[in-house]
This record gives C-alpha cells, sequence and structure tokens, in this order.
C-alpha cells in the first residue's frame, strides 16, 4: 500500500543515517570528548597541583612563563580534573625540549604510577614504572626526533601507548601494565632538567568511549536491516 511504501522509505531513511553515524564513530580520532584542556595563556598553573617526584626528590618548581608551563629541576604537576579518571587520551606540546619531558599515567602516589618518557638527550622513548622499586619499560630509540616536539599518550584498561613527533620524524611504543594500575587515578605532567628548564603547551586529556557503546549501536542497525528485509 502506498501507506506501507511510506513507512518503508521513512525506515530505509532512518538506517541509512544511522549507518553514516556508525561509519563517523569508527573514523573519528579515539576519543570521545575533551574534559580539560590548557594552554596557559591565562598566565597561571590554577587547576595543577605540584607534588614531590619521590620523598628524597621533594623540590617540584613549576611558573607559568610566557603562556608555557615550566618546569626547573625535577618536577611533577598533577591536573586537579583529572583526578579519578580511568581511561584518557592526552596530548602537549614541548615547545622547548630539556632533558626529559614526561606524560604522568595512572598515578596512585609517589610509590605507585606510570610515566610515558621522551628523553631528548639519549633519545628515546619508554614508560617508566614506579611500583615501590623502579623500572624501564618498552624503550623505543629516536633517533631523528629534535627540537620542539609534540606528545601523545594513553591509557585504556591494561594498555598504555606513548608516541612523540617533532612533524617529521614519529616513534611509538606500548604496554601491557599491571592489573594494579588500572582504576581512577590521577594524571599529569613531570620533568627532569640539569640545565634551564622544560616548557609544555597545549595540553589536552579526552575521554575514551567505551567498545560496548559501539557495540550497541551496531546491534541497533542489525536489527533495523533485518525488519527492512522482514517488510520487503
Amino acid at each position: 500500500t502506498l501507506e506501507g511504501d511510506r513507512k518503508m522509505k521513512h525506515l530505509r531513511c532512518l538506517l541509512f543515517v544511522a549507518i553514516a553515524v556508525l561509519m563517523g564513530s569508527l573514523m573519528a580520532p579515539a576519543y570521545a570528548g575533551i574534559i580539560f584542556q590548557d594552554n596557559f595563556n591565562d598566565g597561571n598553573s590554577n587547576g595543577w597541583t605540584s607534588t614531590a617526584v619521590h620523598p628524597w626528590w621533594s623540590d617540584p618548581r613549576t611558573s607559568v612563563v610566557g603562556g608555557e608551563f615550566a618546569f626547573a629541576n625535577l618536577g611533577m604537576s598533577l591536573a586537579d580534573a583529572l583526578n579519578g579518571q580511568t581511561d584518557l587520551d592526552i596530548t602537549v606540546d614541548v615547545p622547548v625540549v630539556g632533558q626529559s619531558q614526561i606524560i604522568v599515567l595512572r598515578y596512585k602516589d609517589q610509590f605507585n604510577y606510570i610515566a610515558a618518557w621522551y628523553q631528548s638527550v639519549a633519545q628515546n622513548i619508554y614508560f617508566f614504572q614506579v611500583a615501590g622499586a623502579w623500572s624501564f619499560i618498552g624503550r623505543t630509540d629516536t633517533p631523528d626526533v629534535t627540537g620542539p616536539v609534540s606528545m601523545h599518550a594513553q591509557a585504556v584498561g591494561a594498555n598504555v601507548s606513548f608516541g612523540v613527533t617533532d612533524g617529521t620524524h614519529s616513534y611509538s611504543t606500548s604496554y601491557a601494565v599491571p592489573n594494579f594500575f588500572y582504576g581512577p587515578s590521577q594524571y599529569g605532567l613531570m620533568a627532569t632538567t640539569e640545565i634551564g628548564s622544560v616548557h609544555f603547551d597545549n595540553f589536552v586529556a579526552s575521554t575514551i568511549p567505551e567498545p560496548s557503546s559501539l557495540l550497541a549501536l551496531g546491534s541497533a542497525l542489525v536489527g533495523m536491516a533485518g525488519l527492512v528485509r522482514r517488510r520487503r
């Protein structure tokens, strides 16, 4: 009937839109939405809490200089807005490179955290795991990376990944962390430098969509497709 044809056409349109949404979700970057960002152009580090990296390294010195977050000596600063987060995607620019520039992941306390570490002097990236004792994991050499860089880290379930690029050369590494490090944690930045300082800029932290949400959408599409087939 005419009414039945009209309903069938409407159902096909809905199916087309749903497929377009699903494809867009699959092709989009692997984060759902920004939950915290800071370009430090306000001239202060409000929303960041500096902390000692370890009891015998208790002199974190940070400041905002020219719209950039500057770290001198050995310092760590945690983003207050990210306290209690679990899975995150983090990007940050490093316009002034020092000895080491680091993204802190899954921070529990001074004795338990994961650090995604770019060491410009030795020219490598790796994960620095503190679980009572210290250990260096997943090292990848970065022989061609020079000057200002951008860093990108993810903590997803039992896995962490980290990459660095100077705009021309890019390197990355990944690691499966112990179960202890999974769960609500803190996140932030860290640096080590013996001369001068390390500057961070354009820090962005985004949530990562759960696979179950995409699975639910895909299941709905299968159901709609089956309904269209039955109505033919």
